[in-house]
């Protein structure tokens, strides 16, 4: 089994994309089917309205592929109403 695990995943900036991209190219060599999301998901306040700058647009390729995201809730995530929105 592979998978990879990343944390404090970012605010859709430079350098998420960046990280992204690395995940992205590293499957291309090592296909893997899973990614953990360690927490602090959405920044600055788990804002579920950031969700597509912060998750579906960096990593649209990888999602496009069929790799699943597993998250786990972090402190930012909490912030914004116990993090209902994330999970639901």
């Amino acid at each position: 089994m592979r998978f990879v695990y990343v944390a404090d995943i970012g605010t859709g900036a430079k350098g998420q994309y960046a990280v992204a991209w690395s995940m992205n190219s590293y499957y291309q060599k090592n296909p893997y089917n899973l990614v953990i999301l360690g927490g602090d998901n959405i920044y600055n306040n788990g804002e579920i309205e950031k969700i597509d700058a912060v998750f579906e647009r960096p990593y649209k390729p990888l999602l496009k592929k069929g790799v699943k995201f597993h998250a786990c809730l972090g402190n930012h995530d909490i912030r914004t109403d116990n993090a209902v929105p994330q999970v639901d």
